[in-house]
């Protein structure tokens, strides 16, 4: 092993004996290993496989793309404010309207006349684009949408901080209720389920995008907890679109609208601890995708508001 001591200083470091041991020979040891007679050799290479096990170990955890990740989030991480904030008040408006409308149930109270859900018939009320999120329909319905985006909202709050996190979930609400008015016009909307959407698949271009620096195991978790959680919903919304009463009917295009924005934004904005070649060639065509749907989405929205309802 005298050959693994780069500097000579008659020490091995753990670089140096990683180094060796991961076959990073310099040209003098190759020529000293070379003058080696076969017995010895025999010998060396047999101390060198057993050694190369702990060295591939060791180098392993010492690359492990874990450390990169939660690095950020323990060193350079954010204080969650938004998610907590914005799920106080979604809290604070359903017990509101528990005590106004005298109802709490897993499907109530439903307050279909509030000023602050989309309706159909109130499309010029602009701020109704994005207070909808504000009520929600029941206690399954708000303890659903409280759950997950205070899971999974704040661990992306902590990597990428308050703003970015709130501009993906405004986004989401606004892109739900544009979407809805656009596919599913005659639907009215209630509940923060597209920003939540929205978080949820900002999770999966966090993934995406930070792919090398997690480590495997996490991001199998990662996306198992995201394919078990979506099929449970979609199959929920598909359920309360087409076999509940028109209140409580879901609009299906809000969650999709809600999350392909989550999904397009977060690879945008989210932060990309290393940043790749093939990563830059996604952040724009997902930057020019976004762009493209919202332009269409707007645009039909008014084609169909001046002159298909002018025409009736």
């Amino acid at each position: 092993m005298g050959f693994a001591d780069r500097n000579k200083d008659g020490f091995i470091t753990r670089k140096e004996f990683l180094d060796f041991m991961m076959g990073h020979i310099a040209p003098d040891d190759e020529q000293f290993i070379a003058q080696m007679t076969v017995e010895e050799k025999k010998k060396t290479f047999s101390a060198y496989r057993k050694l190369k096990q702990i060295a591939l170990k060791e180098n392993f955890r010492n690359e492990d793309k874990i450390g990169e990740y939660v690095n950020v989030m323990k060193n350079d991480g954010y204080f969650p404010i938004f998610i907590p904030l914005v799920s106080i008040i979604e809290i604070g408006f359903f017990i509101y309207y528990c005590v106004k409308l005298k109802e709490i149930s897993l499907t109530g109270p439903s307050p279909i006349n509030s000023i602050f859900i989309f309706s159909p018939s109130k499309h010029y009320e602009v701020w109704r684009f994005l207070t909808y999120m504000l009520v929600h329909a029941g206690i399954e319905h708000i303890a659903a949408n409280i759950l997950f985006q205070v899971v999974i909202g704040t661990l992306l709050e902590i990597v990428h901080g308050p703003i970015r996190i709130a501009i993906i979930y405004i986004l989401g609400v606004l892109a739900g209720s544009l979407g809805s008015a656009v596919v599913d016009g005659d639907v009215p909307l209630c509940g923060a389920s597209a920003g939540v959407y929205a978080l949820i698949t900002a999770y999966l271009s966090n993934v995406i995008m930070n792919w090398s620096e997690m480590n495997w195991f996490v991001r199998l978790i990662r996306l198992i907890f995201l394919s078990v959680f979506c099929s449970v919903d979609v199959f929920t919304a598909v359920y309360r679109r087409y076999f509940v009463p028109q209140v409580s009917r879901v609009s299906i295009s809000a969650h999709l609208f809600g999350a392909l924005t989550g999904l397009l934004v977060g690879i945008v904005i989210l932060r990309n601890i290393k940043k790749k070649l093939h990563e830059k060639w996604l952040f724009w065509f997902a930057l020019c995708l976004y762009v493209i749907l919202d332009f269409a989405l707007i645009g039909i929205f008014f084609f169909e508001k001046f002159f298909l309802d002018g025409d009736q």
